[in-house]
């Protein structure tokens, strides 16, 4: 199961409502648009469908839902559709009237209970995803250093990048996506320097160092022990594109014969164990059945 909370937004005018999800499908192509009793098909088809974060479990993601409903009094602001505030246990109707369960407050109602018009200032990094957001950013490809400038939308329409990626990029979730990176915005805190590690099996990492430790699971000491050129690599990740070249090697044997080759192609052709070779070219041997490396 996939668990997430998401954020409903309407297109044309300030409406929001916050929920969580769990589903089997993969959550870019789960089409849920809330459980609400009080919205119209036609609002919930108005609305922008943001993924705000994702969780393992269901019980994290009603956690996440529930402060997110505290933090925003959603059953009592003008600004939501929740009629109900999610705590970690069950839900808090406080959206309704005491005296007649089920029914929704009216706006006066709301603004006499809670004292004042609640403003949307508190809302502003929920909604960057939002597609009313024409903000222009400065975007850098981490490989290539390209820099482009874009509204958000034409960004991820021309690198071909997911909405709900490009929003954890502008919500500081994350430091890159697919290689690219907030250039300059005054939101966006990157901590650590980004390289680009390459694997023995050929995938390309773009990140910072602690970022390589945590999603590939590989000790931080290491990384940064091939980061300095003392280790070639960290669980076969190194920072030197160079390293993924097979040395070659000359061997000859006393018979005459000779190979050129990795010790990889030797070893296997001959049935000799790496280890064995290995002392050979590190000079603590002189020969190994009669096979010698020519320097």
């Amino acid at each position: 199961m996939n668990h997430y909370v998401y954020l409903l937004s309407h297109r044309e005018y300030e409406k929001y409502y916050i929920g969580s999800r769990s589903c089997k499908s993969k959550i870019s192509e789960d089409d849920y648009m809330g459980s609400s009793s009080i919205m119209t098909n036609e609002e919930k088809n108005s609305c922008s469908k943001i993924i705000l974060k994702r969780f393992e479990t269901r019980k994290d993601a009603v956690k996440y839902e529930s402060t997110l409903h505290k933090k925003f009094d959603v059953s009592r602001n003008i600004l939501f559709w929740n009629l109900a505030r999610q705590t970690e246990k069950f839900f808090v109707r406080d959206g309704a009237i005491p005296h007649n369960k089920g029914k929704k407050m009216s706006d006066k109602q709301r603004l006499k209970l809670i004292g004042k018009k609640p403003t949307k200032s508190h809302l502003e990094k929920l909604i960057k995803s939002h597609q009313k957001d024409k903000t222009i950013y400065s975007f850098i490809n981490i490989e290539t250093k390209e820099i482009v400038t874009l509204n958000r939308y034409d960004f991820q329409k021309k690198y071909n990048l997911r909405n709900y990626a490009v929003s954890r990029l502008l919500l500081n979730v994350t430091n890159s996506v697919n290689g690219w990176m907030l250039y300059k915005n005054k939101h966006k805190k990157v901590s650590g320097k980004f390289y680009t590690f390459y694997h023995k099996d050929g995938r390309v990492f773009n990140g910072t160092m602690k970022e390589l430790s945590k999603k590939e699971n590989v000790s931080y000491t290491n990384i940064v022990m091939a980061k300095n050129k003392q280790l070639k690599f960290a669980s076969g990740w190194t920072i030197c594109k160079d390293n993924l070249k097979e040395v070659e090697f000359t061997f000859i044997n006393e018979d005459g014969r000779k190979f050129t080759g990795s010790k990889k192609e030797f070893c296997k052709k001959y049935d000799i164990i790496i280890g064995s070779i290995n002392m050979v070219i590190s000079k603590k041997r002189n020969k190994i059945y009669g096979w010698s490396v020519k320097c």
